[in-house]
C-alpha cells in the first residue's frame, strides 16, 4: 500500500476566510492521536501526552496499524462534520463505537 497523508494541522489553519480557532484545531487532532495511541493503533508515539503540537503534524497512514487505518476510514470524516457542527473536539464515542465493531469477531 501507498503511504499517504491523512490529515494536517496546517490545511486547517491556512485556510482562508473564516476557519476554527487554532486551539480547537489542536484539540481535534490531540483527541484522535491519543485515543489512537492508547489503543495501540499508531505503529509508533507519535504525539507524547504534553508534546506541542505545530502546523507541520499530520496523521499518516505510515503511523497507524491496519486497524488504526481501517477505524479512520469508518469514522474520522463523519466526526469531523460533527466536531464542525458543535461536537466537543474531546468526544471521541465515534471513534470507540467503530472500534467495537472492528473488534467483533
Amino acid at each position: 500500500m501507498e503511504h499517504f497523508i491523512i490529515d494536517q494541522v496546517q490545511w486547517h489553519t491556512e485556510v482562508e476566510g473564516d476557519r476554527e480557532p487554532t486551539e480547537k484545531i489542536h484539540r481535534r487532532f490531540r483527541s484522535v492521536i491519543m485515543f489512537l495511541q492508547k489503543h495501540q493503533l499508531t505503529k509508533r508515539i507519535i504525539l507524547k501526552e504534553k508534546e506541542e503540537i505545530t502546523n507541520e503534524f499530520a496523521i499518516s497512514t505510515e503511523d497507524l496499524t491496519e486497524t488504526g487505518f481501517e477505524l479512520m476510514k469508518l469514522c474520522y470524516s463523519k466526526w469531523l462534520k460533527q466536531v464542525d457542527k458543535g461536537l466537543s473536539p474531546e468526544d471521541i464515542t465515534l471513534f470507540e463505537k467503530a472500534l467495537l465493531k472492528l473488534n467483533k469477531p
